[in-house]
């Protein structure tokens, strides 16, 4: 009889075993994307915004995707982003261009043009798109979060007390510098599979501060951005790991040329 039960004790222990080690890498594989809020700028509604918050879906997201198209004249608008409860006070994004590597706090007299960006949003209650001026027409604006948040609002992380290190899951490392503003590669696109990154750092030993960015892709799709302050550095706390879209290389990108900016990056590559 106590053997059976010992059998049965074992048997229950390893399913135990088992099923958390699914749910480890069912997390790995998760819905991105949240939310889409949309809305338009008209001359007649130029003072208004589009705004994406903890009501209508920005919670635990910690990247944000605008669009804008349409038939419209000299149109111009800001990113904006506040951790205030009251949606009160609201501080300057700044936000990578997709297709071009260009760091921007918004747009400036647009004429029908179609143009995405990419914006960190870590930390904000909610995130907005003000609209300064439009002279004609009609500009569409749509707001996307992304960044895998958890049922709870916070961001999914699967970091554990031990470093993922096997066959299926090789470490990787990279040590980068850069005097100018085009990115820097550090992990080529695999082949198969995505890469993850579990620690991103940044110095500056220049006297010029600078923004900097985890950029993946050719887009430079903005993974995350932060201060490289002058003569200094910075070494952020991430919801790791960060995931890259499947095939899509990493690396570094900087808003203003200094000499000299530097990145270091660790990580993994995986499914």
């Amino acid at each position: 009889m106590i053997k059976r039960l010992g059998l049965i004790l074992a048997a229950l222990m390893l399913f135990s075993v088992e099923a958390k080690a699914q749910q480890q890498v069912q997390a790995l594989i998760v819905d991105t994307t949240g939310p889409d809020v949309a809305g338009t700028f008209t001359n007649a509604t130029q003072t208004t915004s589009v705004t994406a918050n903890t009501e209508n879906g920005l919670i635990g997201y910690s990247t944000i995707t605008v669009t804008i198209s349409g038939t419209y004249a000299t149109a111009s608008a800001q990113f904006e982003k506040t951790d205030d409860d009251t949606l009160t006070n609201w501080f300057p994004v700044q936000c990578a261009q997709e297709g071009a590597g260009i760091i921007e706090t918004g747009y400036s007299a647009l004429s029908n043009t179609s143009r995405m960006w990419q914006c960190n949003t870590q930390g904000a209650n909610a995130f907005r798109v003000r609209s300064t001026a439009v002279s004609t027409g009609t500009v569409n604006v749509l707001i996307s979060p992304s960044g895998a948040p958890t049922s709870n609002g916070s961001t999914i992380s699967t970091a554990s007390s031990a470093p993922i290190s096997n066959a299926n899951f090789p470490m990787i490392s990279a040590a980068l510098s850069a005097t100018g503003t085009t990115p820097v590669t550090a992990f080529a696109a695999p082949a198969t599979g995505r890469i993850y990154i579990t620690g991103f750092q940044v110095s500056n030993s220049s006297s010029i501060s600078s923004l900097a960015a985890l950029v993946a892709g050719p887009n430079n799709i903005i993974l995350w951005q932060g201060l490289n302050p002058a003569s200094g550095g910075n070494n952020p706390p991430l919801n790791t790991p960060i995931a890259a879209s499947t095939g899509l290389s990493i690396g570094c990108l900087f808003s203003v040329a200094a000499t000299t900016q530097f990145c270091d990056l660790q990580g993994y590559t995986g499914n």
